[in-house]
């Protein structure tokens, strides 16, 4: 079975030409980092306590013909220096950052390709300090490594696991269950390579004791193969291991995106699973941000209708984080609206930070921006009333902030549940 190229530092250092498809989640993974540091260092915060583990590091750069390129590693060093420059350059009290940089791989000859690099970049004195190297397969290492998030982040275990592999069997889902569990603040982002997977599917027995490894069982594996015979079986396929992969881990805060450089024909999973909204608001803002990297298939509104094989107009069309797909997203949001507010809370009033919480939870590519935008052109097209907290109606124009209150008015527009405008005044 052929998996995406398991990469090797030579015994002199000599790194690997660099893939197509690492370039993009390595240009995801930094674009994200900046931003979570930004997030987590706001104004207020005089000191940020985090650790950050690479379970899959390699030896820390790869090759792009004669050039070098920072492989994960390489990227956290240098986003978090980064930081610390950037978040304090205009304050007087700056950020105290106490972090810390875990590598993992279970090849002595990587992590010494990586403790070079390291000497050689200028981080060698940080080693055992504040940088650590384990070899060995990252559960091997998990436990010490959830104890080190404690005792480094003791009441909030704040913490990034990239789980970067290069299959799909390499990261048991109970170990990352018992990330996201065990550390409230904790992140898990990790690569599954689900076309790999699809395109080698078969009731064969060296693929059954792989997709074991997956947790996809015999029944499992059975209902995947019946979609093989029917119409948009890869989506169908697709949709079936997202949702298994949520149920795995078994958070709610879950995003699952297509890495699809254009010179491959395979796809690879970016997927991210936290406890909170706020990170998975900041990961769909890294994938608009860094627009060529990544594509979803939606939905692009709340996902109400769902997807069945036999309506061609249910089957979500790639999201591919451009403006058409920014318009798509606008419209599908206030398209279902009306709908979602009154099947899930009738005709009552409803926050809409818990309205916010119910569209993450339907996977909606959209963002807190996005969704503050659709509720505010839903208002001014009086399809609903945003309220203030005291029930008054908010003024024309004002900002939607996550604690006013929507209300559909009983009964509700005929037009707005149809999908149309009402006309205006």
């Amino acid at each position: 079975m052929t998996t995406p190229k398991d990469f090797r530092w030579g015994s002199d250092g000599s790194p690997p030409e660099i893939g197509a498809h690492s370039e993009a989640k390595l240009r995801v993974f930094r674009d994200y980092l900046r931003l979570y540091l930004d997030i987590v260092t706001q104004p207020r915060v005089r000191q940020l306590r985090l650790t950050i583990v690479d379970g899959f590091a390699g030896g820390g750069y790869f090759s792009r013909g004669d050039t070098i390129v920072s492989g994960s590693p390489l990227v956290i060093l240098d986003e978090i220096d980064a930081a610390k420059s950037r978040v304090n350059l205009d304050r007087s009290m700056p950020v105290e950052f106490l972090d810390r940089a875990h590598f993992v791989d279970s090849r002595k000859q990587n992590l010494d390709a990586l403790r070079a690099k390291l000497w050689e970049d200028g981080y060698g004195t940080r080693i055992d300090k504040s940088i650590f190297l384990h070899e060995g397969p990252i559960e091997a290492h998990i436990e010490t490594l959830k104890a080190e998030v404690k005792k480094q982040s003791p009441r909030s275990g704040r913490s990034i696991f990239l789980f970067d592999q290069t299959g799909y069997t390499e990261v048991e889902f109970s170990m990352a269950r018992s990330v996201l569990s065990d550390l409230d603040r904790s992140e898990i982002i990790m690569t599954w390579a689900v076309d790999w997977l699809v395109d080698f599917m078969s009731d064969k027995p060296d693929f059954v004791k792989a997709a074991s490894s997956a947790n996809i069982d015999e029944e499992m594996l059975r209902e995947l193969l019946s979609f093989k015979e029917q119409k948009y079986a890869r989506y169908l396929i697709q949709n079936r291991l997202a949702a298994h992969l949520r149920e795995q881990l078994g958070f709610p805060y879950f995003t699952v995106f297509f890495v699809k450089p254009s010179d491959s024909h395979r796809a690879l999973w970016l997927v991210h699973a936290s406890q909170h909204p706020t990170a998975r608001d900041a990961m769909v803002r890294t994938h608009w941000a860094v627009a060529n990297a990544s594509i979803s298939h939606g939905p692009d509104g709340f996902g109400i209708l769902g997807f069945t094989p036999d309506n061609d107009h249910t089957l979500p069309l790639p999201l591919e984080f451009d403006g058409p797909a920014e318009d798509r997203v606008m419209a599908g949001l206030k398209r279902d609206l009306v709908s979602t507010v009154v099947d899930n809370f009738g005709h009552e009033p409803v926050t809409v930070e818990k309205l916010q919480g119910l569209a993450l939870n339907a996977g909606v590519m959209g963002t807190y921006a996005h969704f503050g935008d659709a509720v505010s052109a839903s208002a001014e097209d009086r399809e609903i009333q945003l309220l203030t907290p005291t029930g008054q109606l908010a003024r024309p124009g004002a900002k939607v902030q996550s604690h006013h209150r929507v209300l559909i008015p009983e009964p509700p527009p005929l037009l707005a549940l149809m999908g149309l405008d009402l006309p205006k005044k």
